[in-house]
């Protein structure tokens, strides 16, 4: 369990007797290169005194990791942020729609990332803005950043290897014969696109989808993503013959929502600190509340 609640320390008591590096590596999830980096820099500690090198731990003793202060490189901007969960160590917001998570050569300012270094500058967290998960410019919901690099590894490391539960919201134009099922496809980038391609030369996903309610026009269809590929929900709904309302790169704009119709709405991890099981849920927004509900 972990002892200390400080943003700038995690404090862990050792479980069983075992080698540094390995008990790292199994129970805290810390790789062998990130681990050596801690040590490089004196920020692994034992019982309050600084390791140097592998060594054997005993049960009881305390493991520290300890974050000194950093600077990221976003121009802070007063953007408000719908904060749905915070510890020390994540912040869990609500993207709007509209808004790059990062900034891009064409797009350098007013993005996410801008408004998280605002909202640090103000809690004066010396921190680097370290993003879990990506959502696209045009999809709003769950978006998760790690306050330091140990949750930031702990968290992504549980989306790499779909130890989440993903859930995502969509209105696609149109009714399903199937109401719930399975889409195994393959998706592939060509260099030259940039738009994603189901083909056979692409990276396996896998996606499951649920229709939850249907009017004349249009149906709400939840996905859960068991493989977390670029694009995946989109292409995978049209390789169905399923297209998202509004998505105008994988089908057409609409007259009734100015954005592709998606929306990250539930979230369930293992939080990186207490190890407790937490699930995250976020209200769809209006945009998709006033075509369907």
């Amino acid at each position: 369990m972990f002892m200390e609640n400080n943003v700038n320390i995690f404090s862990h008591k050792v479980n069983k007797d075992a080698k540094l590096f390995d008990y790292l590596k199994n129970e805290l999830i810390l790789s062998f290169r990130q681990t050596n980096a801690f040590i490089k820099n004196n920020q692994l500690m034992i019982n309050k005194k600084i390791v140097t090198k592998n060594k054997s731990i005993l049960e009881g003793d305390i493991i520290s990791l300890h974050f000194e202060n950093e600077t990221n490189d976003y121009e802070p901007e007063n953007i408000p942020l719908n904060i749905l969960y915070e510890t020390d160590d994540l912040l869990i917001i609500d993207k709007p729609p509209h808004y790059l998570v990062h900034p891009t050569k064409n797009h350098t300012n007013h993005t996410i990332a801008n408004s998280v270094s605002y909202y640090f500058q103000k809690q004066n967290l010396k921190r680097k803005i370290r993003f879990v998960n990506r959502l696209d410019r045009d999809t709003s919901g769950i978006l998760v950043i790690a306050k330091n690099p140990y949750s930031h590894s702990f968290l992504t490391k549980q989306f790499e290897r779909n130890q989440t539960i993903k859930k995502y919201l969509t209105i696609i134009d149109g009714h399903l014969n199937a109401k719930n099922g399975a889409i195994e496809t393959r998706i592939h980038k060509d260099v030259n696109d940039i738009k994603y391609q189901v083909n056979d030369k692409g990276k396996l996903s896998m996606t499951l989808y649920k229709v939850l309610k249907e009017n004349e026009k249009y149906s709400l269809v939840e996905c859960e993503l068991k493989s977390g590929r670029t694009h995946q929900i989109r292409l995978s709904l049209a390789s169905i013959g399923a297209y998202i309302l509004g998505d105008s790169l994988y089908y057409e704009t609409s007259d009734i929502i100015n954005r592709q119709a998606l929306h990250a709405y539930r979230l369930n991890f293992i939080e990186p600190r207490t190890f407790k099981k937490q699930e995250i849920i976020c209200e769809l927004p209006q945009d998709m509340k006033k075509i369907i509900l």
